[in-house]
């Protein structure tokens, strides 16, 4: 999947577009301003369509170990 970041958080080292291959894990580090115990990471998916020049959007929640 070819996700581009829609949420409010940001990437430590990536661009706000990140390639998911499949059958894979995909580490990013966010940029939160503080410590958190969870938060929601929104996406667009830019290789999919539900419409002519409509993506879907998805939501990833993040639990975080402290």
């Amino acid at each position: 999947f070819l996700l581009q970041n829609t949420g409010e958080w940001l990437f430590h080292s990536d661009t706000d577009v990140i390639m998911l291959d499949a059958q894979s894990t995909t580490e990013v580090e966010v940029k939160t301003g503080e410590q958190r115990a969870s938060f929601d990471l929104q996406f667009e998916v830019l290789n999919a369509t539900t419409a002519p020049n409509v993506h879907p959007g998805v939501t990833i929640p993040v639990k975080v170990d402290l």
